[in-house]
């Protein structure tokens, strides 16, 4: 609890959760510029008014000085499996989120001589499972050339597809938040689609960008050799009021398996892009 927190009144240090039987602690790290008033509002909370009546007494200090600019915390890195927290509640939508995936491809020993070849080179994919409240299911991803739509039933968009690691931006998964409401859940994942399933070899991380809260980020750090897909995280509608994320980094063989695993129900076939 340091000094860029001096221009705000409430630090929210974190929540603890119970999931699967298990009292959970995660860490968050946000300041809320105003009062315990303003952070009831944010968490639609009640208080009888004379919970406010009590003021402490004001700070004598030698020497005034302007309050510094807020400074918020810019991101929470999810370490852990499990790991979890909730996106901002506010009283306006959520506007758009942003789940971007960031890869480049390392360099030296026998991977050095891979990259000679093209063929052997590393496409790695970004894309998610969708399950809509109203029982829809579907899948964004560069494959089959399912896009998405941010406008549009899913509500969901992949913005391009970078088959080298070398685009600054990365791929984006666009999430249309205003439509809050009517997403359940949603499995980010990404896979290999060229090259071997080396993920030692792909400096692989997703960050998640939120317009009113801190990034959140998940780091494809627990490696599984041979298997080509990897589920990063898992986001679902917490009561209407906002959406969590949870790290997952568990890899599969393909589709078929990470489907079976979470349980989405849907039928595969090969495809190509």
């Amino acid at each position: 609890m340091g000094t860029e927190f001096n221009a705000d009144l409430t630090l929210l240090a974190g929540e603890v959760y119970l999931h699967n039987g298990e009292w959970k602690f995660s860490a968050i790290g946000q300041s809320v510029s105003g009062d315990l008033r303003e952070l009831c509002r944010q968490f639609s909370l009640e208080l009888q008014a004379d919970a406010f009546t009590k003021q402490s007494p004001p700070v004598k200090t030698e020497t005034a000085s302007p309050k510094p600019a807020a400074i918020n915390l810019k991101k929470v890195e999810l370490k852990k499996a499990g790991d979890k927290i909730n996106l901002n509640k506010t009283d306006s939508p959520l506007g758009e989120i942003v789940v971007n995936l960031n890869w480049t491809q390392k360099t030296g020993g026998g991977f050095l001589s891979s990259l000679l070849n093209a063929s052997n080179s590393v496409d790695l994919d970004l894309g998610c499972l969708f399950e809509l409240k109203d029982g829809s299911k579907g899948v964004v991803q560069a494959l089959g050339n399912t896009f998405g739509n941010l406008k549009q039933l899913p509500y969901i968009a992949l913005d391009h597809d970078d088959r080298t690691g070398t685009s600054k931006g990365g791929e984006n998964l666009r999430i249309n938040g205003d439509q809050l409401m009517k997403f359940k859940r949603i499995l980010v994942y990404a896979f290999i689609y060229e090259g071997a399933a080396n993920w030692a070899e792909v400096d692989g991380v997703v960050t998640l960008k939120q317009k009113n809260g801190p990034d959140v980020e998940v780091r494809l750090d627990e490696h599984r050799k041979g298997k080509r897909m990897c589920a990063i995280a898992l986001v679902e509608n917490e009561k209407n009021q906002t959406l969590s994320v949870q790290k997952v980094v568990e890899y599969f063989s393909g589709h078929r398996e990470m489907d079976r695993a979470f349980k989405w129900g849907m039928t595969w076939s090969a495809g190509s892009k």
